[in-house]
């Protein structure tokens, strides 16, 4: 059997500076388009298309619709659907890449 132990190490900072350093710190916690990097505006621009593709007009939401059932999709699943989709793209654009690479 594993154990792991962590410490926990003890704050130097006086409760003032702390709050000095969450002021300087806080930033909104929805990013900036300019800030994004080219795969996070992948997955945004996948997510868009995801949900006007699955849009329900019963529910006024995406839904993912087999036959009768309808799942809600949350931000949660379309983030992770459209990651998925970036992903599976990246990979299989960079395997066909090495192949052209090699065999020229």
């Amino acid at each position: 059997m594993i154990y792991f132990i962590y410490y926990r190490k003890e704050s130097t900072y006086s409760t003032q500076e702390l709050s000095k350093k969450k002021k300087e710190k806080s930033v909104n916690a929805i990013p900036k388009e300019s800030n994004l990097t080219e795969d996070r505006i992948k997955v945004a621009t996948n997510v868009m298309l995801i949900s006007q593709k699955h849009h329900c007009d019963e529910h006024e939401r995406p839904c993912y619709i087999n036959n009768t059932n309808h799942l809600h999709l949350t931000s949660q699943h379309l983030s992770t659907w459209a990651a998925s989709i970036v992903r599976f793209i990246s990979y299989y654009v960079a395997q066909f890449i090495c192949v052209i690479t090699c065999y020229t």
